[in-house]
């Protein structure tokens, strides 16, 4: 039996059929009887007669074979989770007490997910890569609600050609104007204002991680979450 879908250069041509049961997939050749297909009998379809499936049904340029880097947390067809190490990085805001001024400050780990239910952002703690019971803090930046999506505005986000380049997403954040918080406690003890008015001063040597409010949630539950259950509220 083959293992995978074959078409010809002309036209297409169908050589397999992949039948998709509550539990299981089974893969069946297909013969060709008098110009009708008919589907023989089929066996229980492997994850490579699936996965090689998938592959010829896409574009050459997303069924590449790659090496991810070592930031890259996950990916699939429509979305994808990286890690953001803790370091420095430029900010700006164009908001009220802070006006319109930018500076190189120190931010936590950061974890960003897109996916079909949106853009999020999420803070962590260390210098780890973060793993799937990484707990999870609630990002200290404005635009952001409290469930971790990011609220776009008018940011320019990247196109389809471009959405599995995180460098892309990474400027669409950092190089956009921070106007509001979006949430009442944006970080513990000090109000939002004041907290960044602090940093782009310079106050911290290090960000204050003991300033991130910790959420109940480890990566794993925000992940599945956001790409399983297509975003909403969770407790």
């Amino acid at each position: 039996m083959k293992t995978c879908i074959s078409t010809t250069s002309q036209t297409q041509q169908i050589s397999q059929a992949f039948l998709l049961y509550r539990d299981f997939v089974t893969i069946h050749d297909v013969e060709v009887d008098n110009g009708v297909p008919v589907i023989k009998p089929g066996v229980l379809a492997t994850k490579e007669a699936i996965s090689c499936g998938l592959r010829a049904l896409m574009p050459p340029e997303e069924a590449k074979v790659e090496l991810l880097p070592a930031e890259l947390l996950a990916k699939g067809v429509d979305y994808m989770a990286w890690w953001i190490k803790p370091g420095k990085r430029h900010v700006r805001f164009d908001a009220k007490k802070l006006g319109k001024r930018g500076a190189v400050v120190n931010l936590p780990g950061l974890v960003m997910i897109v996916a079909p239910s949106g853009w999020y952002v999420f803070a962590v703690a260390g210098r780890s890569r973060p793993t799937a019971t990484t707990k999870i803090y609630r990002s200290p930046f404005f635009n952001v609600w409290d469930q971790g999506k990011i609220c776009v505005g008018s940011v320019t986000v990247p196109d389809a050609e471009k959405f599995f380049d995180t460098a892309a997403w990474e400027a669409a954040f950092f190089d956009s104007y921070f106007a509001h918080p979006n949430v009442d406690k944006l970080v513990k003890d000090e109000d939002a204002y004041d907290f960044w008015a602090d940093m782009l001063d310079g106050k911290y040597p290090k960000f204050p991680t003991k300033k991130l409010y910790a959420t109940k949630h480890s990566l794993d539950d925000v992940f599945k979450h956001v790409v399983l259950s297509q975003g909403g509220q969770y407790d």
